[in-house]
């Protein structure tokens, strides 16, 4: 036997589904072709899934953390990454490269409570593994890694959600919403199980995965609300069969007819704001990982800067120079925009006339206390976001009292996203941008364009006569901009199933 992903799509004849567990999986059908080979928990892939998908499922995940909280987060993923690729021996099966991955004896004295546990992990990091398959299927025709791959619970951030923290973060949300290499987008629930495949749970993910129909977005400049359908809405449940073995099946119901840029009074994200907060994460994840950059900055900007993870057994971690040159530009913006953005969210939610609505500016300790209100306060466990803070504050309500025209929550937003809030004396000499929206700028083309160019190489490479598998350096990168590289002989060892490597 082999583990394998497989592609489910409606049976001919089927416009549409039902929601009925005992017959959900048979109104479906496999995609051609069905299957693809599972990765192994030692790739590259899989790691680069576990660190892009995060697999944390509360709704307060990124929501008002302070950096302590964060680093907690990160050492708790990191050891829960390690005990997942633990579970499992990895063998070679069948001809053309595919693996059985198999759970050990162990796994069976588990307390159930402990395996649901690992079962979410494992059928998270499997729901991102094969959403980049399907992007790339035939049956799909899309092509290309995803551009974004958000937890829902990111809407939720201070600095992303423009609607009000908390709403829509019901426990029916679908786990992540994706965007793919042409501007669609899709819900994807995962559903895990170190145990058999369940008609019930599969349904239940595929009602939370058509929770939504449209998603909106809010430029922070010009305030035009973009509205995008959701095409696929998709469960991928991740489980063990009869032989012990991991399998995937990928669920893909037929789309809805939904209007793009329809009229929206619903829920506001801020995308700009939602890469930074995900830029912040890669780079806080590289950290926790390896311990510190390797060396000091400045960084060529094109270089990727890798180190050996802590646990020196053959796995590198990287990031782009210029990712690692504006990581503390990036942790300023992340800091400024979640502790004023839900003031300025309040002011546009509360206000008559959105385009009149002036905003008091008598004193700047009034000015304060009303963006305290709304954003909560200034966390005082780290000095350094207080400081960057108030200094933002304080420049944005100066700024707002020397205009000409009324200060609305519109004219709050552009300054908030274009003024020189990051400027800092310990990197005048870096030539860095000094805005939140230049920032996000010369981070987010370079990190796009290099994926990019990763996986068109990655691609070549696979059509081109060479070493024998897992001959060389296996590498992969997450949509957040997190680079993975796997040695060869640790990849191998995987293969052989040797312990410890978890």
């Amino acid at each position: 036997m082999a583990s394998h992903i497989s592609f489910m799509i409606p049976a001919a004849g089927k416009p549409s589904i039902t929601f009925v567990p005992r017959a959900f999986l048979g109104q479906f059908a496999l995609a051609a072709p069905a299957v693809q080979n599972l990765l192994s928990p030692y790739d590259a892939g899989f790691l680069a899934a576990a660190a892009d998908c995060g697999y944390g499922n509360s709704k307060f995940y990124r929501v008002h953390m302070t950096p302590g909280d964060r680093k907690d987060l990160l050492r708790y993923l990191r050891r829960q990454g390690k005990q997942v690729r633990s579970l499992f021996s990895v063998a070679p099966s069948a001809p053309g490269g595919s693996l059985a991955v198999a759970l050990k004896p162990y796994v069976a004295t588990l307390q159930s409570s402990e395996r649901a546990s690992l079962g979410y992990a494992i059928g998270s990091i499997y729901a991102r593994v094969a959403t980049e398959s399907w992007h790339a299927h035939p049956a799909r025709a899309k092509g290309g890694p995803p551009q974004r791959f958000w937890h829902f619970s990111i809407a939720g951030h201070a600095a992303v959600q423009v609607m009000g923290i908390g709403r829509n973060h019901e426990s029916d949300s679908p786990d992540y919403i994706v965007e793919d290499a042409t501007g669609k987008w899709s819900a994807v629930e995962a559903k895990g199980s170190l145990g058999s495949f369940d008609n019930r749970n599969a349904c239940d993910g595929m009602k939370q995965a058509c929770k939504f129909e449209r998603i909106a977005f809010l430029c922070p400049i010009t305030h035009v609300i973009r509205v995008h359908p959701i095409g696929d809405r998709v469960c991928v449940y991740t489980y063990v069969d009869g032989s012990n073995e991991l399998q995937t099946i990928h669920i893909d119901p037929p789309g809805e007819g939904v209007r793009d840029n329809a009229e929206w009074d619903g829920n506001l994200i801020i995308a700009e704001a939602a890469d930074l907060v995900r830029f912040d994460e890669a780079m806080m994840q590289y950290i926790s990982l390896v311990g510190r950059l390797p060396y000091a900055g400045p960084y060529r900007p094109a270089e990727v800067i890798w180190a050996p993870s802590l646990d020196n057994q053959g796995t590198m971690y990287g990031v782009l120079g210029v990712h690692a040159n504006m990581w503390r530009r990036v942790r300023r913006a992340v800091s400024i925009l979640e502790f004023i953005t839900p003031w300025i969210s309040h002011a546009r939610r509360f206000a008559v006339d959105l385009d009149a609505a002036e905003i008091d500016l008598r004193s700047f300790s009034e000015f304060l206390s009303t963006v305290q209100t709304a954003g909560g306060p200034l966390l005082s466990d780290d000095p350094e976001s207080v400081e960057t803070r108030l200094s933002a504050c304080y420049q944005l309500f100066n700024e707002m009292k020397e205009m000409e025209r009324p200060s609305t929550w519109k004219t709050a937003m552009e300054l908030l996203w274009t003024s020189d809030l990051l400027r800092t004396q310990s990197e005048d000499g870096w030539d860095l941008p000094t805005s939140i929206n230049k920032i996000w700028e010369a981070i987010k083309g370079p990190i796009s364009d290099t994926i990019r160019s990763h996986y068109r190489q990655q691609a070549l490479d696979e059509l081109l006569p060479g070493s024998p598998a897992h001959a060389f350096p296996e590498e992969a990168v997450s949509s957040h901009g997190l680079f993975v590289r796997v040695q060869s002989d640790v990849r191998n060892r995987g293969i052989a199933g040797v312990r410890g490597l978890g």
